[in-house]
């Protein structure tokens, strides 16, 4: 289930081209950083996760092979393999000539720098969605000229069988419109021929997590810079729609206050300057909004229990990824839509 070659062949007239690759030895992170996959916003597990997807042969064998001894184990293999000769042949007169203009062409400066794409056009988005089986992180990276996904990996704490059943689910939502539409026949498609068995976890589920990464993209309309948008944590709703109900609560938590801070345990904050809570607090006040200190994880749970007692329709919050990943259903358990802001 792992990539270790791309093969290419079309027809032209009665030739037939072909042409292939095949990975040697590479380095994983110049890989990620070739695609324009920004390494620093992808954890440990997820690169690891990427090494998983792909192999070379220096991997496979221990060794880097001898190029010569490479090039010749190819042809007899594909001798072998369509029962022919294959000889040692030369181009042309005219394809030499051709070749030279081609390659001075495509090596010029002109031509290298020509297509760039504007630094807002490709960027990576991810999400987590928490099913009955375990938790769904999406990484993905979608061109936002073309409304595609170029390229997406899936991971998580879930089990699978057969492994590769992941990978192939990933190769099929590779190079396809970002449509929910779309999304959903493609994923439901593959599952209905592939049968993988994934405890807990049906194909919906899948569905839903791709598409809770999609949603970020929604948050450009409220002048949000997608690149900010990872940053960004929606319960019970989308940011859309939340934002529709006009929240008018913004906790903060306790952990966010500076370590020597007097206030970093009581309610409240003096907005002395020395951490962003200062500026979290005047944002809110701007707002007329009503801030509260969280001082503890069940000091959360009170708040929110008064605020669906009292039919509080949204609110604003802080946290952290790691807490809001390990308290994510404690967030849908009050049914009160919110958006959370990573610290």
């Amino acid at each position: 289930g792992r990539k270790i070659s791309g093969t290419g062949g079309t027809e032209d007239g009665d030739v037939f081209l072909f042409q292939g690759t095949l990975l040697v030895d590479f380095d994983i992170e110049t890989m990620l950083k070739a695609l324009r996959i920004p390494i620093e916003k992808l954890k440990d597990k997820e690169v690891d996760s990427a090494k998983e997807r792909v192999t070379c042969l220096k991997w496979e064998l221990g060794y880097v092979p001898d190029i010569d001894e490479l090039k010749i184990i190819l042809k007899e293999s594909f001798e072998k393999k369509f029962d022919i000769i294959l000889e040692p042949g030369k181009l042309t007169e005219e394809e030499e000539l051709l070749f030279k203009e081609k390659k001075n062409k495509f090596e010029s400066p002109e031509i290298i720098n020509k297509i760039k794409l504007p630094k807002d056009a490709q960027q990576m988005i991810c999400s987590i969605y928490k099913a009955d089986g375990g938790l769904i992180r999406i990484s993905l990276v979608i061109n936002l000229s073309y409304n595609r996904i170029q390229s997406i990996v899936i991971t998580g704490d879930f089990f699978t069988y057969p492994q590769r059943a992941i990978f192939d689910l990933e190769a099929e939502l590779k190079d396809i419109p970002a449509d929910k539409k779309v999304i959903e026949k493609k994923i439901k498609d593959f599952f209905e021929r592939n049968h993988p068995q994934i405890p807990g976890i049906s194909s919906s589920d899948f569905v839903n997590a791709v598409n809770k990464a999609l949603e970020k993209i929604d948050t450009a309309r409220f002048r949000i810079p997608l690149g900010l948008a990872d940053r960004i944590f929606t319960v019970n709703g989308s940011f859309a729609e939340t934002i529709a109900k006009s929240p008018r609560h913004l906790l903060i938590p306790y952990c966010a206050k500076s370590l020597d801070c007097g206030w970093r345990y009581k309610r409240g904050c003096i907005k002395c300057g020395e951490c962003s809570i200062s500026e979290a607090y005047r944002l809110g006040r701007n707002q007329k909004m009503q801030i509260t200190t969280i001082l503890s994880f069940e000091d959360l749970m009170e708040t929110l229990e008064k605020f669906r007692l009292k039919g509080v329709s949204s609110y604003i919050g802080c946290c952290c990824e790691a807490f809001y990943t390990k308290h994510l259903e404690d967030f849908e358990r009050s049914g009160i839509p919110a958006i959370l802001i990573d610290i």
